[in-house]
């Protein structure tokens, strides 16, 4: 988000908020619009130190992408990524392996064979 790379995340968070809202009534609660969103503002809730509420975000984005592109598509990787900072900075470091060991796996999956 540009607010928050020019250093108001605050800004960004308030946009995020709205955003959601819509999306959420526009779409429904489900809905894999909405999951890029849940993600931007997890990023914004752990750079303004909400940790708890970061991490409620993208593990809610996690399961609706999970649901709408499967349990190993590379969509979950920024968002496995974003969970394990998450996890880390609560301290919860095995949480954080467990979702950076998936993200990798997801990754290497991915790969060009060489």
């Amino acid at each position: 988000n540009n607010y928050r790379d020019l250093g108001d995340t605050k800004k960004a968070r308030k946009l995020h908020e709205q955003a959601l809202i819509l999306k959420e009534k526009y779409f429904g609660k489900d809905h894999f619009e909405l999951a890029f969103t849940l993600d931007s503002l997890g990023k914004d809730y752990k750079n303004l130190g909400g940790l708890k509420k970061a991490k409620e975000l993208h593990e809610r984005s996690l399961k609706i992408k999970e649901l709408y592109y499967g349990i190993a598509h590379q969509e979950l990787i920024e968002t496995l990524t974003a969970l394990g900072n998450t996890h880390q900075s609560l301290k919860n470091l095995k949480q954080a392996q467990l979702c950076f060991e998936r993200a990798l796996k997801i990754r290497k999956q991915h790969l060009e064979p060489n």
